[in-house]
């Protein structure tokens, strides 16, 4: 075999094993592309997970701190209502009436104090005059002064006076009086809100006991 034929052979040779290793070289890299992609696929499921994990727990946060007000407003209540149960102190208003003065007084007639009071006066459901305080002591009075309820008595007295002079033969033995009903409502020692109504008919000439 001459010289020239065996460099051939060798030519031939590399040749052969460099194409085989170029096909392995192309599968490696098919093989590695296929991996990429899998764990680029992986990596974004992955990246969704982690969102809905975030998510979740978002909502998993909102939930307790709804439970949590939940919670603090049943706390609230309960406390509310063991405060009402225990607050058994009875409250006694009284009304009078200085015609002179045109001075209305609400007397806190019980031995416990009563703070944002609120009074209403009615004539035939409709209110005429308001007042509200911030506190009376126990046993103690709100003063109101108001010119229309005098006005009132007086202009009932004056039909009673006419009627009488009018020489009908008819006779009205009274004096003038003007009806009312005084709304109370206070909030308790305890901070319970209550209310009473207490019914009263304002008189002409009449003074505090």
């Amino acid at each position: 075999m001459d010289s020239l034929t065996v460099v051939n052979l060798v030519v031939s040779a590399v040749g052969a094993l460099g194409g085989v290793t170029g096909v392995v070289a192309l599968f490696q890299a098919r093989r590695a592309n296929k991996l990429s992609e899998t764990a680029n696929r992986v990596a974004q499921e992955a990246n969704g997970i982690a969102e809905d994990a975030n998510r979740l727990s978002g909502e998993a946060n909102d939930l307790a701190a709804k439970a949590n007000e939940i919670s603090a407003h049943a706390d609230s209540v309960g406390e509310r209502s063991l405060r009402v149960a225990a607050d058994q102190g009875e409250y006694k208003w009284r009304v009078e009436f200085d015609c002179d003065s045109s001075t209305l007084f609400v007397v806190n007639d019980c031995g416990e104090d009563a703070s944002d009071i609120s009074v209403y006066i009615r004539h035939d459901g409709e209110v005429v005059a308001h007042w509200s305080e911030p506190h009376v002591a126990a046993f103690g009075e709100l003063a109101f002064k108001s010119p229309l309820l005098s006005q009132k008595t007086a202009e009932n007295q004056r039909d009673i006076d006419e009627l009488n002079a009018s020489h009908s033969g008819i006779t009205y033995i009274g004096v003038g009086q003007y009806p009312v009903v005084v709304w109370v409502g206070w909030t308790t020692q305890l901070g319970s809100h209550r209310s009473h109504e207490i019914k009263k008919s304002l008189t002409y000439g009449e003074t505090r006991r």
